[in-house]
């Protein structure tokens, strides 16, 4: 695993030569780090592998030596170092050059941080429990989906007054947001029309990172 030395340390950047990035194509937290990769013009440094989530590959012993709670996505550096979780992995592709993702000074960096934990955690972490307990735990189900249109129906009131979630600039915020669409998408579940949250959805679709990851993944964008 990747460690935090006593002292101040220069990052190697010939780390960057060969990046492995385990995937499951167009899974909302995979593809939350690829449309961050488009954004920053930085696709090329990964090399994609594929872990079948659905046969329980990310169970197995390999795996977890990479990343312990098995979930994906990953980076594998060149010295056999790993990066997990999607927020962390962001901040670092973030840091490798412009446009910011994760803002420019701390304040924006606290709002934005703040707003992309809180679409993590009310609206795609609701959206997971709901898909999994669906068929064993009906009523547990039920909250969390009354988690995720309550969490939808916030986020459309801060769309109503600014652009993005975070204000007037395209943040991890928003693409933490778009991968609640994808497993929208994914589980067949129908999202409310609120206006203001659905013209934010078909605008940032026009991103040319949003369409070349939607082309990538042979799916069809949002009429």
């Amino acid at each position: 695993m990747l460690r935090v030395a006593a002292d101040k340390t220069e990052f190697k950047y010939d780390q960057l030569d060969k990046i492995i990035m385990y995937d499951l194509a167009f899974s909302p937290y995979p593809s939350r780090v690829h449309i961050a990769l488009y954004e920053k013009g930085l696709h090329d440094l990964v090399e994609t592998k594929t872990v079948d989530f659905f046969k329980g590959e990310n169970k197995q012993e390999w795996f977890k030596q990479k990343n312990y709670s098995t979930s994906l996505p990953v980076f594998e550096f060149k010295d056999g170092s790993c990066l997990s979780e999607t927020i962390s992995m962001i901040e670092f592709i973030d840091r490798l050059g412009e446009p910011t993702l994760t803002g420019f000074n701390m304040m924006e960096q606290s709002v934005i941080s703040m707003m992309t934990r809180k679409v993590e955690n009310e609206i795609l972490g609701a959206f997971v429990q709901y898909f999994r307990n669906a068929q064993e735990n009906p009523q547990f189900a039920e909250t969390q989906k009354t988690k995720v249109l309550d969490g939808l129906k916030y986020v459309d009131g801060i769309l109503s007054a600014n652009e993005y979630v975070c204000g007037d600039r395209f943040t991890q915020a928003d693409i933490a947001l778009v991968g609640a669409f994808i497993l929208a998408d994914m589980i067949k579940f129908e999202v409310p029309k609120h206006q203001a949250l659905w013209k934010w959805y078909t605008k940032v679709c026009e991103r040319p990172s949003i369409k070349t990851h939607y082309q990538a993944t042979n799916k069809q964008l949002p009429q």
